[in-house]
């Protein structure tokens, strides 16, 4: 079961006036005069109106953002809706202010006009929202403007949307604001230049909060993640980062995602909520910068692009060679790897080295030798799986990505009547408790994740307190751990 995060969203962006006001735009029905020359005290001539009055609207709209660069979304002065209120009661109402009368007809008395943007939308650079009220008063047998300026009174420019308008990438635009030397002069100048002319606020609340330091460090699961809070590898990394940060005097915020961009997700809620100093990213291929709002980020393994620069992890490449050649030091020649899934980078720099340590020996890869792990959990997928087994020509070593996968390996190649190792041999990754009292125990490669846990912290507090830090990737070694699953041949 996934465990929820537990942030409430409270932090509501301050907006100023943006830079250009609208021109006015006032319609009337008694004249095409471009002038507004309607009187309150103007008298109506002729008909049976005397029990009557009449109102004509005058809206208007203020904060235009022109800058930089315009709303895909601009809202126009005749899009706003248009509510006429009479204490708690709408007596008219207009999807839009260009359907709306020149003249209204209404009964003495006191009005409230209310305009404003046509639908509910999230506030955005390109999903501005307009408001606006005024009061009014109707007399029998009188012409009245009732008038309103509807203001920008929702919007919130994110740090994508000013990359967007630099031409350059979100962390980037972090880099430069926060004024990292690894970004030149003259490109934080023109950032900086940018950013002010957007209006561009970085979470203010977590900025009041690091300033009074709130000693809480972010640790963000993805959905995926999330799913593996109950295997033993990430409690293992947690337990690494609580003990630093209990030593350092720092807490532990958890958050995760549930679907879609769920490390997004996570991460967005956590800075949103304005609590946290700095994020830990686990479980994730790279770092979602662009709603970091500037704190500083430390990855639990090697981002797929390195744009953040802050990391730990294992050297993966040299790992999944060292696998392989376990298997070839022992006469294996003909060798699976079980596990690939090319979105994680993890997986991709493993079978790197696994595919090194064959064309070092002269091995041909074999396609059908590079196994994904989707293969262990569907029946029709699983078959596929068992086919590479069969027959004299099967592959008499397997590398196996993860001590699950090795596991549930173990068992479909009992149901076919192969054991291990007499068979085929395993090695595995993670080392687990549940690998080692496996039948048979399980050889295994220690990549020593309390220790990934408690370096993640030590390098995300080292950054929280010297922000020009230059990026670092620390790499933790890795042992083979010898037990009962590799035969040599």
């Amino acid at each position: 079961m996934k465990t929820k995060e537990i942030i409430e969203k409270n932090i509501k962006t301050d907006m100023k006036k943006l830079l250009l006001i609208l021109p006015v735009l006032a319609v009337f029905f008694a004249s095409c005069q471009k002038e507004d020359i309607w009187k309150p005290e103007q008298e109506i001539t002729g008909g049976d109106l005397t029990q009557k009055g009449k109102v004509t609207l005058n809206i208007k709209q203020e904060g235009e953002f022109t800058v930089v660069t315009k709303s895909e979304d601009a809202v126009a002065v005749g899009d706003l809706r248009v509510r006429i209120w009479k204490g708690e009661t709408i007596v008219k109402e207009y999807a839009k202010y260009s359907d709306a009368p020149n003249v209204i007809e209404l009964e003495p008395g006191n009005y409230t006009l209310e305009a404003g943007t046509t639908k509910d939308k999230e506030a955005g650079w390109s999903q501005p929202i307009y408001n606006g009220k005024s009061d009014f008063t109707v007399e029998a047998g009188k012409v009245t403007s009732a008038a309103v300026v509807c203001k920008l009174t929702n919007m919130k420019v994110t740090i994508k949307d000013v990359a967007k308008a630099a031409g350059v990438s979100p962390s980037t635009v972090s880099r430069a604001l926060h004024d990292n030397p690894r970004i030149s002069e003259e490109m934080r100048k023109q950032i900086k230049k940018i950013a002010q002319e957007m209006d561009f606020h970085p979470n203010q609340m977590a900025r009041s909060l690091v300033s009074r330091r709130s000693h809480i460090i972010g640790v963000v699961f993805s959905g995926e993640g999330g799913d593996n809070l109950n295997h033993s590898f990430y409690p293992s990394v947690l337990q690494g980062l609580g003990h630093v940060a209990g030593t350092r005097r720092y807490n532990i915020l958890l958050g995760t995602g549930t679907e879609g961009d769920s490390t997004q997700e996570a991460v967005r809620q956590l800075t949103d909520s304005g609590y946290a100093e700095g994020l830990i990213v686990l479980a994730a291929e790279d770092v979602p910068a662009d709603d970091a709002a500037g704190l500083p980020v430390v990855t639990l393994g090697h981002p797929a692009n390195d744009e953040n620069g802050y990391y730990v992890d294992n050297d993966n490449i040299a790992a999944g060679r060292a696998a392989a050649q376990y298997l070839l030091d022992r006469g294996h020649r003909r060798i699976a790897l079980l596990g690939y899934d090319k979105q994680f980078m993890v997986t991709v720099d493993r079978r790197k080295g696994y595919q090194q340590a064959l064309e070092e020996a002269g091995i041909p890869l074999r396609k059908e030798d590079v196994v994904s792990s989707r293969y262990l959990y569907n029946t029709t997928d699983e078959n596929q799986l068992r086919r590479l087994f069969e027959g004299p020509d099967r592959p008499t070593g397997v590398v196996c990505l993860d001590d699950a996968q090795a596991i549930t390996l173990c068992h479909i190649l009992n149901d076919m009547g192969l054991t291990v190792p007499g068979d085929v041999s395993l090695i595995s990754f993670n080392d687990t408790p549940a690998g080692r009292i496996n039948n048979p125990p399980l050889t295994s490669i220690n990549v020593d994740p309390y220790q990934l846990g408690q370096k993640a912290m030590e390098l995300i507090i080292q950054l929280v307190k010297h922000p020009d830090t230059p990026p670092a990737g620390l790499i933790i070694p890795f042992a083979i751990m010898e037990r009962d699953s590799v035969r040599t041949l």
